[in-house]
This record gives C-alpha cells, structure tokens and sequence, in this order.
C-alpha cells in the first residue's frame, strides 16, 4: 500500500456511509489504519477520525484511537475539534468518545456542542470527556447544558461527574 492510495480511499469516505460498510470495505479500512500506524502521516488523524460512520465497523472503530495516540496531541486535539463539529453524528459521536484521551486539547466548546446536538450515547461520551479535563469551567458549562438531555441516564452520569 502506498501513502496517497491510503489517504485517496479515506477520502472517498467521509464518512463511510451504512450501505458501503462491507466486509471489503470495513477490511480495506482496518488495513489503513494499521498502515498509518507504522508510515506516519499527519493527513491522515482528520481523515481517520472524518471516516467513522454509524456503527463501529465490526470493532475497528475504536481502534483508530490506537492509531491516534501515535501522532502529536495537538494535531490530534484540533482534528477531533473539527470531527466534534461534523454534521455527521457518527463522526461527533467517535470525536468525543476519542476526547477523553485528550483532555487538555482546549475543546470544550466544541464537546458542549456536541452534547446539545448529539444523541444519549453521544452525550455519555461529551460528559464522560469532560469529566477528564482538568478544568472547572467545563464542568460549569456541563451543569448549564444537563436540563438539555432527556436521558435520565446522560442526567445521572452528569451528577456525578459535577458533584451535584
């Protein structure tokens, strides 16, 4: 596999959309990652990240996080700024599930957006992100958000995150 052959086939799915996610193409997937893994290259966080669609495409999902951890935190930190303002939930979603190795990336704003667009499981991974960072700010700007969330577990979870 060659680097601009790896990047063209993430490219071409951003994100990869539920009909397209095959054996061939969640296989094609994992060998990317794992390609970029060993040839690091930096294009390839935001279009790692921007790849991720509905589902966890049979279990590689969640180890593109694997691959993440071997690039600067600060590239990774402003690719999962980017995914967290996707129109794309499953991209939202993956980003702030990814945050919660990443809590000094400064990206608190973007993880409250998410929780007030996302669904519950989206809203689990904002507050479980939040509940890392080291900061009282975002904390505060969790509690102003909790009344957003239907979900009496998402409520739950935000309780004991900010001692409520």
């Amino acid at each position: 596999m060659k680097t601009e052959e790896a990047l063209q086939f993430l490219m071409a799915h951003q994100p990869l959309l539920s009909e397209d996610a095959n054996d061939q193409n969640i296989s094609r997937f994992d060998d990317v990652r794992k390609f970029f893994s060993v040839n690091l290259d930096e294009r390839c966080v935001p279009l790692l990240i921007g790849f991720l669609g509905p589902g966890d495409g049979h279990g590689t999902y969640v180890m593109v996080e694997d691959t993440l951890r071997l690039y600067p935190s600060e590239y990774v930190g402003e690719a999962l700024r980017a995914g967290l303002k996707s129109p794309e939930p499953s991209v939202r979603y993956w980003s702030a599930q990814f945050s919660a190795s990443y809590p000094t990336a400064c990206i608190e704003d973007e993880l409250i957006a998410a929780f007030l667009n996302g669904d519950a499981d989206t809203q689990i991974a904002v507050v479980t992100a939040i509940e890392v960072i080291p900061s009282h700010e975002a904390k505060k700007m969790l509690l102003e958000v909790r009344d957003k969330s239907k979900n009496e577990d998402v409520l739950n979870l935000i309780d004991e995150v900010v001692g409520a």
